[in-house]
């Protein structure tokens, strides 16, 4: 009997996580970004002011203070980023990780194809709300060579970083960062 406690332990331990994933995931086998983004680029229209956009391409850097944005523009490659697609529900592994309490914390899908554009999603939870969402993107052609870093905090930042290989033209590097506050 002493042995099969703990194994019961981790069994309700692994059925109570599965069920908290249930929840975040309800029918689907991957979170849907593009529906998330959508409601994220609603609400930042409706609610962020104070923002800060600032551009660097290869290097040579501006600075905006802009009294509105859109944010459908500046979300577009998180929201494509969507990788709950019927065609892929087995090229991505999934790894989730739970607090001590049991609720989610975060996920991580893996690309298990290289050719897949979108290689790494990871989003983190906190207090049952997303905190982060980081993405990474690749792509590679004889002709060039495409990689993408975006990074959302629903707190107050967009980042996008991308790089660029092209035969014979060199290399290019951009990045964004949009920076905002939002009226609660």
């Amino acid at each position: 009997m002493k042995k099969i406690l703990p194994i019961l332990a981790l069994v309700g331990v692994a059925v109570a996580c599965r069920n908290q994933a249930e929840k975040v995931l309800p029918g689907n086998r991957y979170f849907d970004l593009h529906q998330y983004f959508e409601q994220q680029m609603e609400r930042l229209q409706q609610q962020a002011h104070s923002i800060r956009k600032t551009t660097a391409v290869n290097g040579k850097q501006e600075m905006r203070e802009l009294d509105s944005l859109d944010f459908s523009v500046e979300l577009k490659a998180f929201a494509e980023s969507n990788i709950n697609r019927a065609a892929w529900q087995d090229k991505y592994a999934i790894d989730s990780t739970f607090t001590p309490g049991g609720e989610l914390a975060g996920i991580r899908y893996q690309a298990m194809d290289s050719t897949l554009w979108v290689r790494q999603i990871v989003l983190s939870w906190e207090a049952d709300q997303i905190s982060e969402v980081r993405i990474q993107k690749a792509i590679s052609t004889p002709i060039a060579t495409t990689r993408q870093w975006l990074r959302y905090l629903p707190a107050g930042k967009i980042s996008i970083e991308s790089d660029q290989k092209v035969a014979l033209s060199g290399e290019s590097r951009v990045k964004v960062e949009v920076r905002f506050e939002r009226e609660e």
